[in-house]
């Protein structure tokens, strides 16, 4: 996914876009190798990072600001500004806007789609996005305290799980279950929310909307930091073809792989 994203677009703007421009080489001269020092250190990270804030700041500011803002303000269903359900607040009302876009990819309703808002301040936010969206009281068991090494031990035992889980996944794309056995008392209430919204949203195929969710959420615009970045290396210009392009190039990738999935009989 990631060569296609990469490497494949970039070879196909080469002889699109950017056919016929004079290609400069790349000229690189690297200084002799010393050791540096503290000065030079904090020197050149204050130099860079003081030079991307000045730059970068009024766009993060001023997305953060809209995110916050938006499941503050009451649009229906009573309440108050900040006090009001996020379903009746402008963030479910702008995120139920743009839900028929993303129908043709198996998962176009207000939930989902409002999670990929808050996406564009970071992706990992997408999964919090759904735990909040979705108003499912997890019940919470009194944690019992644990030492350091506890703790790595239960990261890396995790992260295992993880890894094996995301592999038995991987054939369930063609129909094989590798999870038999597992019991349906495994998965929490909030799991289960949001596999009953994505078999809602795909007349059944929840499997392949889910799997088109993901490649979309993999695909599609990265954080405001990235998007800033490319604003002060490249211009507004730039910024503007990389945001619509990446949307574009998201919606069609999670678009095929869910109306290929369902002509094939898979999910």
């Amino acid at each position: 996914m990631y060569l296609t994203g990469t490497i494949a677009l970039g070879m196909i703007l080469k002889q699109t876009v950017f056919k016929g421009k004079e290609q400069a080489p790349f000229v690189m001269e690297l200084p002799p190798y010393r050791l540096p020092t503290l000065k030079a250190i904090w020197f050149h990270m204050w130099e860079r990072t003081s030079g991307f804030v000045r730059k970068a700041w009024g766009l993060i500011m001023a997305t953060s600001i809209i995110i916050w803002l938006l499941p503050a303000i009451p649009v229906s269903g009573g309440g108050t500004f900040a006090a009001t359900d996020v379903e009746h607040s402008a963030f479910a009302a702008v995120s139920g806007a743009n839900a028929p876009v993303f129908r043709p990819a198996g998962f176009g309703n207000w939930r989902t789609g409002g999670a990929l808002v808050t996406g564009f301040v970071a992706k990992e936010v997408v999964v919090g996005t759904l735990s909040q969206v979705y108003a499912v009281e997890e019940e919470e068991e009194a944690a019992e305290p644990t030492t350091f090494f506890e703790d790595v031990g239960e990261i890396l035992t995790g992260f295992v799980g993880a890894t094996v889980d995301t592999l038995k996944s991987l054939p369930l794309i063609v129909g094989i279950d590798l999870f038999e056995g597992e019991e349906e008392d495994d998965l929490t209430d909030l799991m289960l929310a949001v596999r009953d919204d994505f078999e809602a949203t795909s007349n059944g195929h929840g499997a392949l909307a889910a799997l088109s969710y993901m490649l979309f959420v993999l695909f599609y615009t990265p954080c405001m930091v990235a998007v800033a970045a490319e604003r002060q290396e490249l211009g507004a210009k730039w910024m503007w073809v990389s945001i619509v392009g990446q949307l574009a190039l998201a919606w069609l990738v999670a678009v095929v792989v869910f109306q290929g999935g369902v002509l094939l009989g898979l999910g």
